[in-house]
């Protein structure tokens, strides 16, 4: 990892950019804007998504991407991202060459497409000689997408608002993670759509989620998780395996479909892991992971 400031003097640089999951995942309300507020932990977690981005010379911004099904155009959050951070700043004067190679799961509810852009945003803003100061370029990322806030540093936080409000938060446990994600998307909005909007009060607390002794399978929980178990059985029944496996808790991040389970050591979870390559092997997406707690920001310069 390397730090860098303005005028770096590199034209190349190559950044790993981390997926997250959602602890939990409860609704406020829904705004007069037709968006919800949120209460959810948001934490990054060990997939990454490599990018490769090169300054050259004219004004243009070219995307490529190895996954078929990401836009390489101004659909791209990285895109917006690049051409929201030129119009507020004027920086960088030429054109920017961005790729992409995928290896957090599309429309997975783990947060890829706000990861990439949060990264070139944070890269842009270290090697800028002018920056913005960190609360311009939250307001930045937030024209950008939702999400993409969280993903300027990549640390642990409480997100509230409409995901958008952050409190950085330490004590984490650094639990193990085996994710599994079956092939198919969820729609994001017919998920909000589904929810019925009834509860008062009754959310969780910080604290309950880093007591040690608690029981994990009674906090984490997901308000968008009825809509993708009642409409996909088989996320049921990866809920049920992961916990007959031996995981603390299993639950739907974001609006899904993957789903992980929680373990308290590497073994555990690798032994979890391996049992599931077999299970589930037919274009099932996999992965054992870890929850960073302070995943710093992993760069380099060529």
């Amino acid at each position: 990892m390397s730090s860098l400031g303005g005028n770096s003097g590199f034209s190349e640089y190559v950044i790993d950019v981390p997926a997250k999951i959602n602890l939990w995942l409860q609704i406020v309300d829904r705004r007069a804007d037709g968006y919800h507020n949120l209460w959810t932990l948001m934490v990054p977690v060990s997939v990454f998504d490599r990018m490769i981005i090169r300054f050259v010379g004219g004004g243009s911004i070219a995307l490529h991407c190895n996954h078929p099904d990401v836009p390489e155009d101004s659909r791209n959050l990285v895109w917006k991202a690049v051409s929201v951070y030129k119009d507020r700043t004027g920086w960088p004067d030429g054109g920017v060459t961005v790729n992409i190679e995928k290896n957090i799961p599309v429309g997975a509810g783990l947060g890829g497409g706000s990861s990439n852009a949060g990264g070139i945003l944070r890269l842009f803003n270290l090697i800028n000689p002018s920056p913005l100061s960190e609360a311009e370029l939250v307001n930045v990322a937030k024209r950008v997408g939702a999400d993409v806030p969280f993903f300027l540093r990549c640390r642990p936080a409480l997100a509230e608002g409409i995901g958008d409000r952050l409190t950085y938060v330490k004590g984490v446990p650094q639990y193990f993670l085996v994710l599994v994600k079956p092939p198919f998307a969820i729609s994001t909005k017919a998920a909000y759509r589904s929810l019925e909007l009834t509860k008062k009060g009754n959310f969780i607390s910080l604290n309950e989620v880093l007591d040690s002794n608690v029981d994990l399978s009674s906090i984490l929980k997901n308000d968008l998780e009825g809509y993708a178990l009642s409409k996909y059985p088989v996320l049921v029944e990866i809920k049920r395996w992961l916990v007959e496996q031996g995981a603390l808790a299993s639950l739907v991040t974001g609006s899904g479909p993957t789903v992980f389970g929680i373990f308290e050591g590497r073994g555990r979870a690798e032994r979890v892991f391996e049992a599931a390559r077999s299970k589930w092997d037919r274009g099932f997406w996999l992965r054992l992971a870890e929850v960073l707690s302070d995943p710093g920001w992993p760069f380099s310069e060529v």
